[in-house]
């Protein structure tokens, strides 16, 4: 049987410098990348009415820091010989729209814009 070794680590999805970091550290310390599990995610938007500003800081996070993430790790995953994967962990509600019965019994309320975008 295959001996399996996970690691969590964290980082700023936000932040490029961040990225590169968690990519170096990684190498230094595996030398090769085989599964990037993300589930990373900021929610800024607190309700329809919120800031444009915080709608547009949750897209800097949850889609261009997605981006830049999945760039970086992607890279490491291709030089690795055997592949390897990458899971996006996201939220079902941004492929079939909301069903808050999903959260009865919480305190969810009615999920900002942002939600169900990314």
């Amino acid at each position: 049987m295959n001996e399996v070794s996970i690691h969590a680590m964290g980082l700023d999805q936000s932040d490029h410098d961040s990225v590169i970091n968690l990519k170096n550290i990684i190498l230094e310390k595996f030398g090769k990348l085989d599964v990037f599990v993300n589930n990373a995610v900021s929610r800024p938007m607190k309700s329809y009415e919120d800031s444009i500003e915080n709608f547009g800081l949750s897209m800097k996070v949850n889609a261009t820091g997605m981006m830049d993430i999945v760039r970086e790790m992607a890279d490491l995953i291709c030089r690795n010989e055997t592949g390897g994967s990458i899971i996006n962990i996201s939220s079902m509600m941004g492929m079939f729209g909301p069903d808050l019965s999903n959260y009865e019994g919480t305190n969810m309320g009615y999920p900002p814009p942002d939600y169900f975008f990314s």
